[in-house]
């Protein structure tokens, strides 16, 4: 790109710790096997690459009741009680009936408790929970990572993300456990700690914006925001290219994923990202580049304003044109009428368009309006030179009716 190159910065993948994790046991369970459960050989029939987190709407031990039960005709694999005990049902190769189109691929757990109570979520069965998720990621290769969306963002309502997932992403018509009070980002942290324990988080990616498409000042940076990673802050460093090399252009420790860079000079930029969390800093991302333009000037006045002067227009409507401001994205319009001695508020209006057709409703006597120009830098001055709050610089005309 115009004679130089972006070099990548070292990446690390989460699946190496995973792969090499001995840490990573399968916490204490009973057996209390369910007639509910289509038998299958999975991983070899289906691969198992995602884990629903439901809520029973109940006691632990009506749930457990409740999938022995052939009349019920639903199952999950375990279910996690407030105290902390795992009663697995369905063996993991074996469907289990806890979320319609998605019980192929997945593994359902099933917490005591109620989608709309905070108190569901007990230190001990968040525990017991972390421990569960964290063996079955590793045991099945489940990404570590709570996707976003839901099946109404997918063509077909049918929710195609993998990793551990709410049983409201992939049934959002009926379903909303395990509801607002589930703390997911500290759990997907914890199950991370567990499985890659004192780690760095890895390299950020899905940089943005990256390519030739212009940005305009400020010009907003993304990436990746790594909940699952324990995160607490990120460095990022945005480099110029001027002419000969990259230099310093700014840089910030935003607690968030994302953060602005304000342009003043066209021209090539490009910024990389690093995370750090308890364990330390991680390898920074590969670059991603942009070109940077400064930010355009809000727009001028309007100018050649009609109907203005003090003429007379006959109803029953009037039309308002104004001259066209170049750059604008659209204009705002402010009509006054004069009532009992003074100027009062009639309406006012966004238009894209340098015309507007109003019909007012005071007849036989003065309106007074302005109008103002935006774009992306913000509002330009009014028209007239005035301001409707001054009271300065209308264009005014006298109504019949």
């Amino acid at each position: 790109m115009r004679g130089f190159q972006a070099v990548p910065v070292a990446a690390v993948l989460l699946w190496a710790s995973v792969a090499a994790s001995a840490q990573v046991s399968k916490p204490p369970v009973k057996w209390s096997a369910s007639p509910n459960y289509t038998s299958s050989t999975r991983e070899s029939s289906y691969d198992i690459d995602a884990v629903v987190i439901h809520t029973t709407e109940g006691t632990y031990s009506g749930a457990v009741s409740w999938f022995k039960s052939p009349a019920s005709g639903v199952s999950a694999h375990y279910v996690v009680s407030p105290t902390g005990e795992i009663t697995q049902m369905v063996a993991d190769d074996n469907i289990a009936w806890h979320a319609t189109y998605y019980n192929k691929r997945s593994i359902g757990i099933e917490c005591a408790g109620y989608a709309g109570k905070a108190s569901t979520w007990t230190p001990a069965l968040l525990d017991s929970l972390t421990k569960l998720v964290a063996w079955l990621c590793v045991e099945y290769d489940v990404p570590v990572v709570h996707p976003s969306g839901n099946a109404y963002d997918e063509p077909d309502d049918t929710y195609k993300k993998s990793g551990v997932v709410a049983h409201s992403q992939v049934q959002p018509w009926n379903k909303s456990d395990p509801g607002s009070y589930f703390p997911w980002v500290s759990f997907m942290a914890d199950v991370a700690a567990l499985i890659a324990p004192g780690t760095p988080p890895p390299a950020p990616l899905g940089l943005s914006p990256d390519g030739d498409a212009p940005a305009t000042s400020p010009v907003t940076l993304t990436w990746s925001p790594m909940d699952e990673f324990a995160v607490d802050t990120f460095h990022v460093q945005i480099e110029r290219w001027n002419g000969y090399a990259w230099v310093l252009h700014a840089e910030g420790f935003p607690v968030a994923a994302t953060t602005t860079a304000t342009i003043s000079t066209a021209g090539y930029y490009r910024f990389a990202v690093w995370a750090h969390n308890a364990a330390g800093w991680g390898p920074g991302s590969a670059y991603a580049e942009f070109y940077g333009m400064p930010a355009p000037p809000v727009p001028a006045a309007p100018a050649a304003l009609s109907p203005s002067g003090g003429t007379s227009k006959w109803g029953p409507s009037v039309a308002f044109k104004w001259g066209a401001v170049a750059g604008a994205d659209k204009y705002e319009m402010y009509l006054q009428y004069y009532s009992g001695g003074s100027y009062k508020y009639y309406y006012a209006w966004t238009t894209t368009t340098n015309s507007k057709t109003v019909w007012p409703s005071a007849t036989y006597t003065y309106y007074r309006w302005w109008v103002r120009a935006h774009n992306s830098s913000g509002w330009g001055p009014w028209s007239g030179g005035g301001s409707p709050s001054a009271g300065t610089g209308a264009a005014k005309f006298y109504f019949n009716k």
